[in-house]
Parts: C-alpha cells; structure tokens; sequence
C-alpha cells in the first residue's frame, strides 16, 4: 500500500504544470541531477531535471540517495547532497548560499519554510516526499 501510495505521489508531483518565471528572472538552472529532485515554485512543486530553471524564492529539495548540483547565471555552482534542501535567495553571495544550504530534519529547514506562502500543495508535496523517505527505509529494514 505505501508503495502505491508513493507511486502516485511522485506521478501526481511530475504532472503538475512547470511555472516558468519572466525572462529576467531565472537566476540559474539545475546542471547534474541524480534521484527524485523536486523545486517549490510559489504554490507549485514540480520534479527537477537537466535544465530546469530556478528563480528568486523557489526552494530545491533533493530525496534520500539523491543529489543536483545548481548553476547560477553569476558562475556559481553549488552541489546538493541527498536530504538539502536551499532556498534561492538573488541577495546572497556564492558563500553565503551555501551557507544556507539545510539538511532535512534540520529544525531550520522548518523555519526557513514558515510564512513562506508555500500553500497547500507544497505541504502536500512535503509529506509525499516524506512517505517516500519512510518507504525506502522500510525498504532497507526488510531487505526488499
């Protein structure tokens, strides 16, 4: 049952309509990509791949085994390991975005995301991704 269940959350997640920004301001683009990596963009979570652009507040997730490496239009590149999670901020310097990097389960990745206006389908994607980081670990413990 939850693999079912983390089937069609990840199938309903991929079918959402991809929201591009204006022209001027995506700040980058996701360059390298392996796992189930999602972008919070306002109200909308779309699955990341090669290319997917990325703009002032969207916020990149990446999944348990996963990782992206981000490219932005300034030269910068920063690389996110399984469980990261960022929020782009045009404000922060190379350093500094890095800095901000967060692990999910940090309790800052919870403060970072509240009042952001995320809505309900952000937090419908959160515990989608959640139900599929349980799933895999149960995954592991069996032996399957």
């Amino acid at each position: 049952m939850k693999k079912i269940l983390s089937v069609l959350l990840v199938a309903m997640a991929s079918q959402l309509v991809w929201a591009q920004g204006a022209p001027g301001s995506v700040l980058g683009s996701v360059s390298a990509l392996d796992g189930l990596v999602t972008i919070s963009r306002g109200d909308r979570l779309v699955s990341a791949a090669v290319g997917s652009d990325f703009s002032q507040g969207n916020r990149i997730v990446t999944t348990a085994g996963a990782s992206a490496t981000l490219s932005f239009k300034d030269g910068c590149q920063i690389t996110l390991k399984a469980n990261q999670s960022l929020i782009i901020d045009k404000d922060l310097d190379c350093k500094a975005l890095l800095a901000s990097v967060s692990t999910l389960g940090d309790p800052a990745v919870a403060v970072a995301g509240a009042g952001s206006g995320g809505g309900p389908l952000v937090i419908g994607g959160t515990i989608g991704l959640g139900l599929i980081l349980i799933n895999q670990n149960n995954s592991k413990l069996s032996g399957s």
